[in-house]
């Protein structure tokens, strides 16, 4: 179960304060779809372990940025076979790669948004990633929601087990992050 709050260090002078990120109500999920010729479904999980060093101001994007560790082995989509088989050698390989990270690079606007460009690490394979996400702010609340897609096979998840043409190459990422 993570901890309540990520309480990060303090800030360098002049840049955005560090979130202090309310776990109970921030979450990242997943979804991915099943189909073997005959029955087709969807299935939905998350990471129950993650931990988030987020310094973000939209006012000063330049100097905003924001790290997110999630603990591979905590995949979780509540079938069995499924939480049993996702931290193996075959999907996210949490023995040999107990991390995915998440590294801002920038940050820019995008419509009624932002975009958080980075690279993404999963299974020791680095990759260019965007994400695109929204911000709701409330006095010192803020909530930043976000759904995107990663291919799988970009990271070599999967591709070597008796499912892989069975689920779907592109999975799709859900994140809610609130700050207290």
């Amino acid at each position: 179960m993570p901890p309540e709050e990520t309480v990060i260090a303090p800030a360098e002078p002049g840049a955005p304060a560090a979130w202090r990120v309310d776990t109970r109500a921030s979450s990242i999920g997943f979804a991915f779809d099943y189909d073997d010729g005959e029955t087709s479904s969807r299935f939905e999980g998350r990471f129950t372990r993650w931990r988030a060093d987020i310094r973000f101001d939209p006012d000063n994007l330049a100097a905003s940025s924001a790290v997110v560790t999630i603990e591979t082995a905590s995949a979780t989509d509540g079938v069995a076979m499924h939480d049993r088989a996702l931290p193996g050698p075959e999907w996210f390989d949490a023995a040999a790669h107990p991390n995915a990270v998440f590294r801002s690079t920038n940050f820019r606007r995008s419509g009624n948004g932002y975009v958080a460009e980075g690279e993404l690490t999963i299974r020791g394979r680095t990759r260019d990633y965007e994400l695109p996400f929204s911000l709701t702010i409330d006095g010192d609340r803020a909530v930043m929601t976000s759904a995107s897609q990663v291919d799988r096979r970009d990271y070599d998840i999967g591709k070597d087990t008796d499912a892989d043409d069975m689920i779907s190459r592109n999975i799709d990422l859900t994140i809610r992050v609130a700050r207290t």
